[in-house]
This record gives C-alpha cells, sequence and structure tokens, in this order.
C-alpha cells in the first residue's frame, strides 16, 4: 500500500508539473500578444457598457424612489 500511494503521488507530481510547465508560457505568450488582447477587451467593452447602463439606471430609480420618501 504504501509503494502504491508512492507510486500515485509521483504520477500526481510528474502529471501536474508537466502541465504547469506548459501552461505558465502559455498564458505569458497570450498575455504578451497585444493585438490579440486588445481585440478580447474591444469584445468585452460592449458587456460591459451594456452593464454600467444597466446600474446607472438601477440607481436613478433607487434615487427616485428614496427621494420621494424622504421629502
Amino acid at each position: 500500500m504504501i509503494a502504491l500511494s508512492n507510486a500515485w503521488g509521483i504520477f500526481l507530481i510528474i502529471f501536474l508539473l508537466g502541465y504547469g510547465l506548459v501552461a505558465l508560457p502559455k498564458h505569458i505568450i497570450q498575455k504578451s500578444d497585444y493585438k490579440r488582447r486588445a481585440k478580447y477587451l474591444e469584445y468585452c467593452a460592449g458587456d460591459v457598457k451594456e452593464s454600467l447602463e444597466n446600474k446607472n439606471g438601477d440607481l436613478f430609480t433607487c434615487a427616485q424612489v428614496y427621494s420621494c420618501v424622504y421629502f
């Protein structure tokens, strides 16, 4: 059982270390590609703007309701 648990631990270390050695440089390379990153941020900008407009409308509605209650 001890040998089996040691073999399983070694297998996990080798598997996870191998993934980390590939994933980290891949992540760095993807972040360093400025054109691709700019396209992704432009893609996300529409969702962010829509979310901001929704929150702004909620805030405006909330301000109207509470201003009527207190005054």
